[in-house]
């Protein structure tokens, strides 16, 4: 599987590491473990700097709407680290998400990613 995380309780804090080609199986993967565990109000730091996204509109938008679901309960932040190359309608996607009433932002740098995660309100 091409994301890794790690849970902290204790920070209330999930780190995902995506390697290679993430997909929307992947992240529909991940989500389901957010899911599961109860990890919505948790702080949530997704790194994709190192991998290339394999998602297309369709994705997009299926992925969008299982986000935005979520905004009916409380929702850590979650800081989203880019790869160097996303394709125009992921981004726009992505641009669209980070607009809603959920603590999100798109970042190019994981340091600058890391400062804003350490200073945004957990849910």
């Amino acid at each position: 599987m091409p994301l890794h995380w790690v849970i902290s309780s204790r920070e209330r804090l999930v780190t995902v590491t995506g390697e290679g080609r993430v997909g929307r199986s992947d992240i529909e993967g991940w989500l389901d473990v957010v899911d599961g565990a109860r990890l919505l109000p948790f702080r949530k730091l997704v790194d994709l700097g190192a991998s290339t996204l394999d998602l297309v509109a369709d994705d997009m938008m299926a992925l969008g709407i299982r986000f935005r679901a979520h905004h009916a309960r409380p929702m850590g932040p979650l800081a989203l680290v880019l790869p160097p190359e996303v394709p125009e309608t992921v981004e726009r996607g992505l641009g669209i998400l980070a607009a809603g009433e959920r603590p999100m932002r798109l970042f190019r740098s994981l340091p600058r990613a890391r400062r804003w995660l350490t200073t945004a309100e957990s849910g």
